[in-house]
């Protein structure tokens, strides 16, 4: 019951959870709701129902839609946080600047190298990606920090497959691993597979390899029996 007593024990209770920061910071201090609109968006926010009164709403006063809005605006918003990495606030200034989301055409030198080397990437992939077993393998070495935006674009044009991407990164490999079957544990599946500090989702999850040790990898996910991997029901 609601009025019942917390235990000494519990740190945290979570009444809702999917109100991302940035639709936090716009309601307790004000200022452009689209902005608030597209983190939504970036975060996958529209996924949580505790969104979707407030989404509605912005696109019906907008007398727009979700696809219209995600893919002209949030998620070129998104590049231009991926063209400037590290160097946050010179994105935030210049998102901060523009007076309504239409404006984001201004900032398209920024915003078009990324949106260049997505779409690249996403032919790479139907030309270079390897069948191993039950699994889509694909290596990528990108200018900008693309690999999630891409690996999440195709997780959903592909909603079957598990799709297990890496990027080089010094002596290693970073791992991307999406899997569109929820009964199937994606951290198991690395960790059977010789990632031995994979973490995550069980669906979207990741880790590292040494580059010495990639064909051993591709030899173990090409050999993986799923079975190993499947999550047991709940009685």
């Amino acid at each position: 019951p609601s009025d019942a007593p917390v235990p000494e024990n519990i740190l945290e209770i979570r009444t809702e959870i999917g109100i991302c920061s940035s639709r936090t910071v716009y309601e307790l201090f004000g200022g452009k709701e689209w902005i608030a609109v597209c983190g939504i968006l970036g975060d996958a926010g529209e996924l949580y129902p505790v969104n979707r009164k407030f989404l509605e709403n912005f696109y019906k006063k907008e007398k727009t839609s979700f696809d219209d809005f995600r893919f002209k605006y949030a998620y070129r918003i998104n590049s231009l946080l991926i063209y400037f990495g590290e160097e946050i606030k010179k994105a935030a200034s210049l998102v901060r600047k523009l007076k309504i989301y239409s404006d984001i055409k201004s900032l398209e030198k920024y915003i078009l190298p990324v949106e260049k080397e997505f779409e690249e990437t996403l032919i790479n992939y139907q030309k270079n990606s390897e069948n191993l077993g039950s699994f889509s393998f694909f290596i990528f070495d990108p200018k900008f920090q693309i690999k999630s935006t891409v690996i999440t674009k195709l997780s959903k044009d592909y909603a079957d497959k598990f799709l297990v991407f890496l990027v080089p990164f010094e002596e290693t490999y970073r791992i991307s691993f999406r899997g569109g079957k929820r009964e199937y544990n994606g951290v198991k599946i690395l960790q059977d597979c010789g990632v031995e500090k994979a973490g995550g989702h069980p669906v979207a999850c990741g880790g590292f390899i040494k580059k010495d040790f990639l064909e051993q990898f591709k030899k173990n996910l090409k050999d993986y029996d799923l079975k190993k991997a499947r999550i047991q029901s709940s009685p």
